[in-house]
């Protein structure tokens, strides 16, 4: 009985120098990209990164470290004045929501008030003075 040899193609490894050249790629390119610049298919791509854990992380690395690089440049210039900068940078953040409330007039309270015996009475809006005086208080 003769032994059975594998059949297809042998699974892809990569060496030290392919995978620091994807950790160069990872910034740039998605996974698929990275598997089309290799010249290789997405899916042998995919299989190689679950037998090779180190490119997944050299991926991880090699996005990270722009993505801080992108970082320190956009605290620099938020602190440097760019006022669009700082605000994408406190909406990233801080939690900052645009919601359009800040542009939005506020709209007089009106308090309607039922009797006891059904009728209803409308209680006037406070004005700003009386609003003032009323929280100085407090």
């Amino acid at each position: 009985m003769q032994e059975k040899r594998p059949r297809g193609r042998p699974p892809l490894e990569f060496s030290d120098e392919q995978i620091a050249y994807i950790e160069g790629l990872a910034p740039f390119l998605n996974q698929g990209q990275i598997a089309d610049r290799l010249g290789v298919s997405q899916n042998g791509f995919r299989n190689a990164m679950e037998r090779q854990p180190r490119i997944k992380e050299a991926i991880k690395r090699g996005k990270a470290e722009k993505v801080a690089r992108v970082a320190e440049t956009l605290v620099d210039k938020a602190l440097g004045g760019n006022i669009v900068a700082a605000i994408f940078y406190l909406k990233a953040q801080a939690g900052w929501k645009d919601d359009g409330s800040a542009h939005e007039e506020p709209q007089p309270l009106t308090i309607n008030l039922v009797q006891p015996d059904g009728t209803t009475r409308e209680l006037q809006p406070i004005d700003d003075k009386a609003r003032t005086v009323a929280s100085e208080a407090d």
